[in-house]
């Protein structure tokens, strides 16, 4: 999943004139509220509790780490790093920063089921886990991101780009000129 954000300005006829002619000030508001968004999704994810929604529980960090000595005990792990924004064409996508990424990211974010072949359960006891011999289906439930922060930030972006607006007028300062063009990224969904 990916949220996509477009800055559109319906205020007084003069801000609009002056926001349209001023394109490299429009690009500099479009892509500070992505780096606000990924920011704030970040945030929700570390808390594991993005806007409020709590995760559904996952298998206890114990048995985690007995099958992977990477395990992290944080929700989403390193995954977290891999959400960003990229800006095209006037627009800004807040999503995943590699293909892997989103690959991993949509099993968490829909849920997935997985079948308990033999081979998994030889691996799973070699662990010291055992699994009944009734299971026959792993599943990993639905826990939500995007969604839920695409409520959060829906409320919280116009303030912002409201704040960066009254930041240009008393500071009439040329964004963009100072800035160096960074590494860019590109999100998937």
């Amino acid at each position: 999943m990916i949220i996509n954000i477009d800055v559109q300005d319906s205020i007084s006829p003069a801000l609009l004139h002056m926001l349209e002619h001023n394109e490299s000030y429009l690009r500099h508001v479009t892509k500070s509220v992505g780096w606000f968004a990924q920011k704030d999704i970040k945030a929700g994810v570390e808390s594991g509790s993005p806007n409020g929604s709590t995760f559904v529980e996952r298998i206890p960090f114990k048995i985690r780490k007995a099958l992977s000595q990477s395990a992290k005990q944080n929700w989403y792990g390193s995954m977290v790093r891999a959400i960003g924004y990229s800006y095209e064409g006037g627009t800004v996508n807040v999503g995943w920063t590699s293909k892997s990424a989103a690959a991993y990211g949509k099993i968490q974010e829909y849920g997935h089921e997985r079948q308990v072949t033999s081979n998994m359960r030889k691996y799973w006891a070699s662990k010291g886990i055992y699994l009944s011999r009734m299971t026959s289906v792993l599943n990993v439930p639905a826990r939500p991101i995007f969604e839920p922060m695409s409520v959060k930030l829906e409320k919280e972006i116009p303030p912002y780009v409201e704040g960066k607006i009254k930041s240009y007028m008393q500071e009439n300062i040329d964004f963009g000129a100072h800035n160096v063009k960074r590494r860019k990224y590109k999100v998937y969904g």
